[in-house]
């Protein structure tokens, strides 16, 4: 599904036990408390996220998602790569943002509005509730008669609101984390609404389970880079269409990864910090610092064979700088950036790999999904750290509660 074009670390020696690496991940796979694991198994998941995409379609024009974090980043990666221009997204709680996102719907009559929310008492998605109900009941708009939910099926505001209501519910379950609920309907019914196929995204994620070969060789990558003090892990995608990708990647190594005690409270190892960068755009912007600044980070690229062998030839040039794709695909350019990038890093002693996608469609998708979800929970298993809890974001959320019941706000 994705060909790894170079190892950095292949022949420098590293800390990595590859055997302990390998007994990790089969005991990562036979893990049954990892729900996201099982999730190509669970039909009920997936003929539910068909079933409410089509009676959403036929009823509504356009469709409002809101949600935060792990309920928003895989989604709104969806819309962004398949250029879906009637969805949009309410996951900040900047007002004029949110203003603004209501000015540009043509008819909130036939709006469908999706609450997604792991947990279902997100604060962030509680408030919007509050909001939309009154913002729309002041246009004479029943917000609950074109609502819908995705949430665990427990006890929580946000189910108990659904079944108040007796509106369409889907389930996030209670053994999937909220940043690895792509195949989830979190993700698959947003992809129906895309008009992707989720048959296929299962098959990609599948191959991805099967794939395990691929995921030790760049997980030893990575924990060789960290073993080398990069803790900087920057993801490059030549792809404009990635960016949102790029967060929940982020999003999903930040969280999982960034913990100071292991599972048996001892001092955890240290790991990257993850960041993204869109091709071209950002040799313009952080590269300069990349190759001259401290030589602290470890890079992956991403390249597409789609976009570099797009076939549309440029015939004529205007300049002299220019001249030299006449007559070439233009994809050409940009495959040359990357290449060209990338070997000017590794003159400079940067290590890096790249992983080259021969196109964004449904079943590499479901791949690249679990691929990296299965690559951020080994290098978790394999330091014995928890990847699937967030203490310093509930710490977080404590503390905003704090400050909103005290007297100063």
């Amino acid at each position: 599904m994705i060909k790894i074009l170079n190892l950095p670390y292949k022949s420098s020696p590293t800390a990595v036990n590859t055997n302990r690496l390998a007994q990790d991940l089969q005991t990562l796979l036979s893990r049954p408390d990892l729900g996201y694991l099982d999730l190509v198994n669970r039909k009920n998941l997936w003929d539910s996220s068909e079933q409410l995409a089509h009676k959403i379609q036929s009823q509504f024009e356009h469709v409002v998602i809101i949600g935060f974090g792990g309920s928003s980043m895989s989604a709104r990666a969806l819309v962004e790569i398949t250029h879906t221009k009637n969805i949009s997204f309410l996951d900040n709680v900047d007002i004029n943002e949110i203003i603004r996102t209501m000015s540009h719907i043509n008819s909130l009559e036939k709006t469908a509005w999706i609450f997604i929310s792991k947990s279902g008492n997100t604060i962030e998605v509680l408030a919007l509730i509050n909001f939309l109900n009154q913002f729309l009941e002041e246009k004479n708009i029943n917000l609950w008669k074109s609502s819908f939910y995705i949430t665990e099926q427990k006890n929580n505001p946000l189910y108990n609101l659904a079944q108040k209501h007796e509106r369409p519910c889907l389930e996030i379950p209670v053994d999937v984390g909220g940043r690895f609920s792509f195949l989830s309907p979190a993700g698959m019914l947003i992809a129906r609404l895309c008009g992707l196929n989720i048959e296929s995204i299962k098959q990609g994620a599948i191959l991805a389970l099967k794939d395990e070969e691929a995921v030790l060789k760049i997980t030893e990558q990575y924990l060789s880079s960290f073993e080398d003090h990069k803790n900087i892990s920057l993801f490059w995608f030549y792809n404009s269409s990635m960016r949102w990708f790029g967060g929940w990647l982020q999003q999903l190594w930040a969280e999982s990864l960034g913990k100071k005690m292991t599972r048996q409270n001892a001092v955890a190892n240290p790991f990257s910090t993850p960041m993204i960068a869109i091709g071209s755009s950002d040799q313009h912007s952080i590269l300069q610092q990349v190759m001259d600044g401290e030589k602290n980070k470890f890079i992956t690229f991403f390249r597409f064979n789609h976009i570099e062998k797009y076939n549309y030839t440029l015939n004529r040039s205007y300049f002299d700088e220019t001249t030299p794709l006449l007559n070439k695909k233009f994809g050409t350019l940009i495959e040359a950036q990357a290449q060209g990038t990338a070997e000017a890093l590794l003159d400079n002693g940067i290590p890096q790999l790249t992983l080259e996608i021969e196109k964004l469609d449904e079943k590499n998708l479901g791949y690249l999904f679990m691929y990296f979800q299965i690559i951020v929970s080994l290098i978790g298993e394999y330091h014995d750290i928890n990847a699937f809890d967030q203490p310093g974001v509930q710490a977080g959320k404590n503390k905003t509660l704090e400050k909103l019941q005290s007297q100063r706000f």
